[in-house]
Formats: structure tokens, sequence, C-alpha cells
């Protein structure tokens, strides 16, 4: 029944279940771009007649259960299945007001027709909802990735951390982690030593290094927000995989750009491995169409966006390896899925 292929569809996209007292009335909620979205799957039968006094009694009780909640707009979306639309069509036609923090509006699913009708006066576009609905209407199926979330500790997370402050504080035991030679000995990025000198592996040590207490701290709070939540949805290896992959990139950016300026300046810490979490981060959230634990796709972006701003406007800050990790996180997480078999029909 195309009742319970769209309820499936929201569960599937992991939408908060709330209890109804009918069978034939389910409600979902999902909380995006700083608004409540309230979804009401309505399944009426042909004998059933729209009782407008109710359905308004209905919609004010709504609106005083759930405008209290912390968020900018409360938007309702009600989606009634009825084997004709035009039995409903003029009653539900209602303007949504636009300007209110309640925004009510009203879509029709023909089961006869297996048609989507949006009346003339509502709105037409809702975070894609349209796009799935028309997609499960049509039986278009998209393989979607599916991915878990495991209860388990983010022990390559915490790894990565325990490495970064331990080699800074052998660092600052041997000199400190501004000392120039101490950088250098412990395996810092500087151009010459890679191009002239053939030392490629600095590519790679660069990132477990950090020039002072505050470098370290920010990278390893950054690390943990992100690496242990994107850790509970891929596999370890996969984890590696793009953590790794974006690192590289980050200090193969960040050494062509020393090239291409001629500016040779020493230049460590996890940024670039960090900024490949964010990217990843967002490809997975678009691929499963879910949030990873709280993180969408639309927050990491901001974060991305706010982050390269700072990184624009703060001294000292190598912006091409920030870039360079998050094209790698893009693409190794695009990799690692790829083989995948962890996959199920969904829609996008």
């Amino acid at each position: 029944m195309l009742f319970d292929k769209i309820n499936e569809y929201f569960i599937e996209r992991e939408f908060e279940r709330i209890p109804t007292d009918s069978e034939t009335v389910k409600m979902y909620a999902t909380y995006q771009k700083s608004s409540l979205y309230l979804i009401n799957l309505i399944e009426l039968d042909h004998n059933y007649i729209l009782d407008i006094q109710k359905y308004m009694q209905y919609k004010i009780l709504t609106k005083n259960q759930f405008t209290h909640i912390n968020s900018d707009k409360v938007i309702l979306v009600n989606i009634i299945l009825i084997d004709d639309a035009k039995r409903v069509y003029d009653e539900v036609n209602i303007p949504p007001q636009l300007e209110e923090d309640f925004i009510d509006i009203n879509w029709i699913i023909d089961t006869s027709k297996n048609e989507l009708v949006i009346p003339s006066n509502q709105i037409n576009s809702v975070i894609r909802l349209e796009k799935d609905l028309e997609a499960i209407i049509g039986a278009d199926v998209v393989v979607r990735l599916k991915l878990t979330k495991k209860d388990r500790l983010p022990i390559l997370t915490l790894l990565l951390m325990l490495i970064n402050i331990g080699i800074w504080l052998a660092m600052e035991a041997l000199g400190g982690s501004y000392n120039s030679e101490v950088l250098i000995q412990f395996g810092a990025l500087y151009a010459p030593l890679v191009i002239e000198g053939g030392e490629y592996w600095r590519l790679f040590t660069a990132n477990f290094i950090h020039i002072g207490a505050t470098h370290l701290f920010f990278n390893c709070f950054s690390l943990f927000i992100f690496g242990s939540r994107l850790e509970k949805y891929i596999s370890r290896l996969q984890f590696t995989g793009v953590y790794l992959g974006a690192a590289l990139f980050g200090t193969g950016f960040s050494l062509t750009s020393h090239l291409f300026m001629d500016t040779y300046a020493i230049s460590a810490g996890a940024s670039g491995a960090i900024y490949g979490l964010i990217g990843s981060i967002i490809i997975c959230s678009k691929l499963s169409g879910k949030s990873i634990d709280g993180l969408s796709d639309y927050i990491m972006i901001i974060f991305f966006i706010l982050g390269i701003a700072i990184s624009i406007v703060s001294p000292n800050v190598d912006i091409s390896a920030h870039i360079g990790g998050f094209i790698g996180g893009i693409l190794f997480t695009f990799a690692v899925l790829r083989k995948s078999k962890d996959k199920t029909p969904a829609l996008e």
C-alpha cells in the first residue's frame, strides 16, 4: 500500500515518530535549517467527507502543541491520501501564512491516479519532500547509501588525538613546538627539504605536528567533534582511508601552494585531515539522506564556509591545506564507499 510505503520512507530517513490516536494518521518530525518540520500523513477512505471545522480545530491544536519549541518556524505539511483529489482540493487550498511562526501546508496524493497534487495556493517545495514523494508514487527507486549508527567507542579518533598530544609533548620537552629546528626534526612540511632533499615522508608526518598549545587544542577539539561522529557510521578501515587520504591531499595542496607562491614557510597540523572529515560528513549525509549523529550536510557546509572565511582573515594559516584536505575527504569518501554493499532502495 502507498500509505505504508510513505511511512517506511520517513522511518528510513530517521524522522522522529510522534504518537497519534489513529492508524490512518501518522506524524513525523525533523529539525532542519533551524526550523521544525512536522509531517502529517493522513489516509482517507472513499466515504470520507472533510469536516473543515474539525480540520481547523486540529490545526489550532497542533499549533499550540508545537510552537513553544525553540525553532525559527514550525512548518506543518499535511499529506492527504485520497482516491479523488478533487473531493478535498478546494477545502485544503488555504493560503499558508508565511509571515507567521507556524506555517500550514496541504498536499494531496490522488491514489487512483498515483499522482501528487499540490494545490495552487500551497508551497510546492519543502525540504525536497515533493521529489521523494513523486519517486515513491512513480515507483522510481534510487540506491541510497545505508549508514547504520554503531554504538561504539571512537577508538581511532581518540588514538589520533593521543598521537597528536604525545608528539607535541615530546616537542615541548626537546626545545618547544615553536622552535623551527624542532619542527623540522619532527617532520614538519618544508618545501626545500621535500623537493630538493626528497623527504616526501614529510607530507605524512606534518599532519601530526602542532605549533603551540592553542593550535593543538583546537585541532584535537575539532577532531573529536567530527571524527567521533563519523567513526560511528563508517568502518574503521574506511575512516582511516578518509583521514589519511585527506591529510595527504592537504599537505600536497600546501606544498604546491608554497612552490607556486615561492614562499617556503614551515607548516604543520591536522587541519587538512579535519577539513577532510567535514567533507566526508557532507557526502555521507547527502548519500544517506540523513544527518550524521546530528550533523547534516547543510550544517557542515556552513562549518566549511565559516572555517575558510576565518582562515582567510587569520595570519599564519595555511588555507591551501584546508581546501586540499576538504577535497581529499570528499574524494576518498566516494572511493571507500563506492564498493560498499550495505545499500538499500530509497529516494533521492
